[in-house]
């Protein structure tokens, strides 16, 4: 194999590489996230609102950078604004500070939960553990999975117009012994428990929704799930889901990405090949095609050539057969006669004429094979006077 050919080939294969992996699956579907189509993603939830025409979107900034007086909703974050167990002091400061300017924050625990939370020094009300209603005493039942078949809890409160069903695998709530309720305003509960608190913070407004597997796409289209999400929207505004806390940011740009990526070394030999490959071509002196005749072709000049190829062979015979055919072609077309007419009919016809001689006609039916090119002129020139004395 030659070295332009091993080239070629190794570009191909890089080439291949990179349409490969411009055109995997988005793996973000994969995720428990608002892009993520799996059961505990919550991609039906994003699209239900979209569908609905209503302004839905995605945020990825900082507590530091969030939109002023717009809707935020954490959906079981990583961790949740303010932080776990050890809050960032500076992010709770900012969050904090974009409530107090008009923001709305609705942060919705995930299967998880959530231990105590501090936000800028204050703390958040604790969940209780996940309880099976119907059991004897609450906690006597082992918590059920989220992939169960769940059961139907009531909620309840100012919240929504009316008592809704909601499809969970078990029922929890707020703890209330830790429940400031001069700082916290239940608005829903949840057989009994309180389902979702609400907190004026300055101009704007914090809330906490203790369970928001309602929102996942296993189950959203079960029982009134959906319809109380809508409550929610309704009560809080058209929310901007936040993704930051599951880890993702802002697309910057193919460049700028690449910039940041593990695929830069990648990259930038690509880069370096066919710069390579171009700086290789241009050392190469540039291929020049002289015309001999850039006219165009006159049939002249067909006929001219033609003969050149015919008299190289030195067939005279062959020769003569091809021009015995013309001929004959010509005067069938003179008389009127079929292609395929015989030549034993066309000679017939031909001697009834008293113009035609013996000797042309002869040449017609049976050419003999000339010696040299002076005969085959000659024997050419008698098949010409034939034509001439059968149409004059």
């Amino acid at each position: 194999m030659s070295s332009a050919a091993r080239v070629s080939a190794a570009v191909a294969f890089l080439l291949l590489v990179v349409i490969g992996w411009m055109n995997q699956g988005d793996p973000r579907e994969l995720t428990a996230t608002s892009f993520g189509t799996v059961p505990a993603g919550h991609a039906a939830f994003y699209d239900l609102l979209a569908e609905a025409g209503l302004p839905v979107a995605r945020s990825y900034a900082a507590p530091g950078g969030l939109p002023p007086q717009q809707t935020i909703w954490w959906i079981a974050p990583e961790p949740a604004p303010g932080k776990l167990e050890r809050p960032n002091e500076a992010e709770g400061t900012a969050f904090a500070r974009w409530v107090e300017e008009g923001g709305s924050g609705v942060v919705l625990f995930g299967e998880e939960g959530a231990g105590r939370l501090a936000l800028a020094g204050v703390a958040w009300p604790a969940l209780e553990p996940g309880d099976d209603p119907d059991a004897g005493q609450a906690g006597d039942a082992a918590p059920r999975s989220l992939w169960q078949d769940g059961r139907l809890l009531s909620v309840e409160g100012e919240l929504s117009p009316r008592r809704r069903t909601l499809p969970l695998p078990e029922r929890r709530g707020f703890d209330a012994g830790t429940l400031d309720a001069a700082v916290w305003r239940t608005v829903a509960r949840i057989e009994g428990k309180p389902f979702v608190l609400e907190r004026v913070l300055g101009a704007g407004r914090l809330v906490l929704v203790a369970d928001a597997r309602f929102l996942t796409n296993r189950w959203l289209d079960r029982a009134e799930a959906a319809p109380f999400a809508l409550d929610l929207v309704r009560a809080y505004g058209v929310p901007w889901i936040d993704e930051r806390a599951h880890g993702f940011v802002a697309s910057r740009g193919a460049l700028r990405y690449l910039a940041g990526s593990p695929a830069l070394p990648f990259f930038l030999g690509l880069v370096l090949l066919g710069a390579a490959l171009a700086w290789g071509g241009a050392t190469l002196p540039a291929r020049r095609v002289r015309e001999l005749d850039p006219s165009a072709p006159t049939l002249e000049t067909f006929v001219r050539s033609l003969a050149g190829l015919y008299a190289a062979t030195h067939d005279h015979l062959r020769v003569l057969d091809r021009y015995r055919e013309l001929t004959a072609r010509r005067l069938r077309r003179h008389f009127g006669l079929p292609p395929d007419a015989p030549l034993e009919s066309l000679a017939a016809r031909l001697a009834r004429r008293r113009a035609v001689g013996a000797t042309g006609l002869a040449l017609l039916v049976d050419g003999a094979a000339p010696r040299d090119g002076a005969a085959l002129e000659r024997a050419v020139a008698q098949l010409d006077r034939l034509a001439n004395e059968a149409r004059g």
